[in-house]
């Protein structure tokens, strides 16, 4: 994705909604089912908290800081914050 951003915040943040919208277009019965269940398997939590979250959240976090060294984000605001932010954005929008 940031290959595809040419090193452009509004770039990058582009071509994650429009990946994770065609995620969710091709695997949206797998994905209801997925967060109707989320709550019953403490193993399933596990296994995404670590293995998804944890890897995709470094990288993303990686590239903000990349961002932020080349005046494109506020060093103000902790790359942390933008990650939950944004996720939380495309997590409603692909949800609604």
């Amino acid at each position: 994705l940031l290959r595809r951003a040419d090193g452009r915040l509004d770039a990058f943040a582009g071509a994650i909604m429009q990946s994770r919208l065609v995620f969710a277009d091709r695997y949206g019965p797998l994905l209801r089912i997925l967060i109707q269940e989320l709550p019953f398997h403490p193993e399933l939590q596990t296994m995404l908290r670590g293995e998804a979250f944890v890897r995709v959240a470094g990288q993303i976090l990686g590239t903000l800081d990349g961002f932020r060294a080349s005046g494109q984000l506020s060093p103000d605001v902790p790359p942390g914050r933008v990650l939950r932010f944004f996720g939380s954005l495309v997590a409603g929008y692909v949800l609604a």
